[in-house]
């Protein structure tokens, strides 16, 4: 029965309208006074965050729907997402990959239906051996597209896309780990919802990489948290079905989207910083608001490696609506 439900993902139908790494410096809370909503709610300029972590607090975000988890099973599920991670050899952290990333990919309990490293600044011999030591990690496919000369994280996560031959496109960096049941929480939202695009949260610890997630897990419309709706009222509040979280955490550069978003929406590839910000806020420009252009499963799904504080102070940034 379980293998069936994921199996969903590669039967659905495509959404009508479409076609077919950096690193932060610091972690960004964003905190928002009540705001009065626009007419069109597509005002997705009013925010400049360069950060591609970020805490948001004080948000009323949209509860679209709690999803039970599937049960744990000794199989691994196959879905029908390309892991996508971009690599810039003038930034590649060998230890983080071989220590983070390589076991969290080893322990998924879902497998990719292709895992392709695009990388520059590699030539082919680079290329060859990441493609054997990746490959002895996974069970899936390995693909690696490269080129010589040095590119941003956007250039690379196109050039990953162009390559890929999955319908559902999962973005992830070199240097992070991702938690064990990550692909299977998104394969389940896109097979049960079909959302445009889906983003998650972080965690900042290493011991929570196997801690248990919710269940159910709960998806909130991501549209909200870009573009923030004013704050219910007392009597609103009493007539909604679940409580309204007050902080979310997202890494905005773990966005999974439809392959066929890639007709009309790209990854700037000249911005050295929030590209990945600048991508989503493009998704919602093109598509608009509604609850399937963008969710938000809050649960940590990937140990952020910049995220741990580690001693260091996180620094409070509160942005009022027309920043």
């Amino acid at each position: 029965m379980l293998t069936i439900a994921f199996k969903l993902l590669s039967t659905i139908p495509l959404i009508s309208g479409l076609h077919t790494v950096h690193d932060a410096s610091n972690i960004l809370l964003v905190s928002d006074e009540p705001r009065t909503l626009t007419n069109s709610r597509l005002d997705v300029d009013s925010e400049i965050v360069e950060s591609n972590t970020v805490v948001y607090v004080d948000r009323h975000v949209s509860h679209i729907e709690d999803i039970a988890l599937p049960d744990q099973s000794n199989e691994h599920i196959q879905t029908d997402i390309t892991l996508c991670i971009p690599v810039e050899m003038s930034r590649f952290n060998k230890d983080l990959f071989d220590n983070k990333f390589l076991p969290s990919l080893q322990q998924l309990s879902a497998l990719p239906r292709e895992v392709i490293i695009a990388g520059s600044g590699m030539d082919a011999s680079r290329a060859s051996e990441i493609k054997r030591l990746v490959s002895s990690f996974s069970s899936a496919p390995v693909y690696v597209t490269s080129k010589e000369e040095g590119a941003l994280a956007g250039e690379n996560r196109n050039r990953c896309a162009r390559e890929s031959r999955g319908r559902v496109i999962s973005f992830f960096d070199a240097d992070d780990a991702m938690h064990p049941r990550r692909l299977e929480l998104l394969s389940t939202v896109f097979a049960a919802r079909a959302p445009i695009a889906v983003i998650h949260g972080w965690m900042s610890a290493q011991h929570e990489m196997k801690g248990e997630l919710s269940n159910p897990f709960t998806v909130y419309n991501g549209f909200d948290l870009f573009q923030p709706k004013a704050r219910p009222t007392e009597e609103e509040q009493m007539g909604m079905t679940a409580p309204t979280q007050q902080t979310y955490t997202l890494s905005k550069g773990w966005v999974t989207v439809y392959a066929d978003v890639f007709a009309h929406v790209q990854q700037n590839e000249t911005r050295h910083v929030g590209e990945d910000h600048q991508f989503i806020r493009d998704i919602l420009r093109f598509y608009g608001p509604g609850d399937s252009t963008l969710m938000y499963i809050a649960e940590p799904l990937g140990w952020y490696s910049h995220g741990s504080l580690g001693g260091r102070r996180i620094p409070t940034t509160s942005l009022s609506p027309d920043t």
